[in-house]
């Protein structure tokens, strides 16, 4: 996993509730993040009923700065890991979809995605998504899209003995 991560490519923890898969990217996070010359800025974000593509796109502006013509990198010329926390729990909009889902599978798609408000494109670069995933959902939930569960190497994760 920490391999995966630190050459950018994007990974997600599968398991139940309370098996400790945020607490392993969680520490992760501060083991590469912390110290003074860290190159790296750490982002969560907890996905709730709450997280559409706005909210999301709100959290990565704030750890993003433009850099040139309609491309942004993380501040500090540095790199940002994004752990997305229950990545499936995400509002569904009334087509059925998680607009948040469908953001980050733009950005992994095309390197960059449309500004929810603006509707403009804007490439991000040096972002790398840690997710974790629930899969005890309500029935309400749709499951992901295997257009967006193909980026990620997806480790299982079984509740502790």
């Amino acid at each position: 996993m920490g391999l995966l991560s630190d050459n950018g490519k994007p990974v997600m923890l599968a398991g139940e509730p309370g098996c400790g898969k945020t607490l392993i990217f969680q520490d992760r996070m501060k083991t590469v993040c912390s110290g003074e010359v860290a190159e790296v800025l750490a982002l969560n974000v907890t996905s709730n009923r709450f997280t559409t593509s706005r909210v999301l796109w709100q959290r990565l502006e704030e750890k993003l700065e433009w850099k040139h013509g309609r491309t942004y990198v993380p501040k500090g010329n540095k790199k940002l890991m994004c752990l997305v926390d229950d990545l499936n729990l995400a509002n569904v909009n009334s087509s059925g979809s998680q607009s948040a889902c469908e953001m980050i599978r733009q950005h992994m798609d095309s390197g960059g995605v449309y500004e929810p408000d603006l509707q403009v494109l804007r490439e991000v670069k040096n972002v790398t998504y840690l997710t974790t995933l629930n899969p005890n959902t309500p029935a309400s939930m749709p499951p992901l899209s295997p257009r967006l569960l193909r980026h990620f190497g997806m480790f299982s994760m079984p509740y502790p003995r």
